[in-house]
């Protein structure tokens, strides 16, 4: 994967107002990346001959099941899908930024929830792409990922007594144990307590830990201090935090004398969302089209970053 400049650091907003200029330059630069990359990417994942993800393939095909069939395509050609459904969701998310770039600008918050959900799906695909991986190992990670995501299904379900929520969203953790250490043969790790810990190698990572993964992986030198911020700063927005909410007001004197806080919209609240909905998106995607073999794709993907870069950069004080 050809090196890129990375851009995306982690800046508290400031006092300085969205101006109309940052905004449309912004709301342009978006809108270019987004039409990008959903033409390149609205097809099926299929590698192209001699990519790594089809020698991937045709090294793991082979592998023999349970009743002495071969494995074949579809566990690793699911983990492509399931890598694509969350860069789908990076790019919704991100879709929803620029709608409210057009229509509702100060809905700042708004725009912290999607670029923190947009970060949770960069990181899922981001993880689950990694080259330097080979095809069993990302069966793995998507064994790894279904289990967590099953567990949880579980435990939403219980919490709404809807016991057979799992028929509708998702698999149990019995079925999916069935298949990948049953039938496919993958060997589980224990822990002290001789409870389920991992897989052949591979751990689970929590939201947090893996969004803060993405983020280290894709900053430059002292930027990677800051791997841990964005996730903690957007989710203040999420969880909806007073600090959050009174970074979007400042004081100012009423007419009768008394302080009231008034609304602004602050330029790196808004520059701090938009910058890495971008990297959720681009990231993985130029992750993909590396594994994929989709060579036109990475150039065009690649060529984006300098544009992108200075539309962004130019919205520093």
């Amino acid at each position: 994967m050809p090196a890129t400049e990375t851009r995306t650091e982690f800046l508290m907003p400031g006092d300085d107002e969205l101006t109309l200029t940052e905004l449309l330059r912004w709301q342009l630069a978006l809108s270019a990346m987004l039409a990008t990359v959903r033409r390149r990417f609205d097809r099926s994942w299929d590698p192209a001959w001699g990519s790594q993800a089809a020698r991937e393939l045709r090294a793991t095909s082979p592998f023999t099941r349970s009743d002495d069939t071969p494995w074949g395509e579809d566990p690793l050609a699911t983990a492509f899908t399931v890598a694509g459904l969350a860069c789908e969701v990076a790019l919704e998310s991100t879709d929803a930024v620029q709608v409210l770039l057009c229509s509702r600008p100060a809905s700042v918050i708004a725009m912290d929830t999607l670029a923190r959900a947009a970060l949770e799906a960069a990181s899922q695909a981001w993880w689950l792409l990694d080259p330097a991986i080979g095809g069993r190992a990302r069966i793995v990670r998507l064994y790894l990922l279904r289990r967590s995501s099953a567990v949880r299904l579980s435990t939403t379900a219980d919490q709404l007594g809807a016991s057979d929520l799992h028929v509708e969203y998702g698999s149990p953790v019995e079925q999916i144990d069935a298949f990948y250490l049953g039938i496919l043969g993958l060997k589980k790790e224990l822990n002290a307590k001789g409870k389920w810990a991992g897989c052949e190698g591979q751990r689970p990572f929590n939201y947090t830990a893996r969004a803060e993964k993405f983020m280290e992986e894709i900053l430059d030198g002292e930027q990677k201090k800051t791997a841990k911020g964005p996730y903690a700063y957007f989710s203040g927005g999420a969880h909806v935090e007073l600090w959050r909410i009174l970074q979007g007001r400042y004081e100012a004197p009423g007419t009768d004398g008394r302080t009231i806080l008034t609304p602004h919209v602050p330029l790196q609240a808004v520059r701090s969302a938009v910058a890495t909905c971008v990297d959720a998106v681009l990231y993985p995607a130029m992750r993909a089209a590396h594994l994929l073999g989709w060579g036109a794709a990475l150039t065009q993907l690649d060529a984006l970053l300098g544009p992108l870069n200075a539309a962004l950069g130019s919205a520093h004080p």
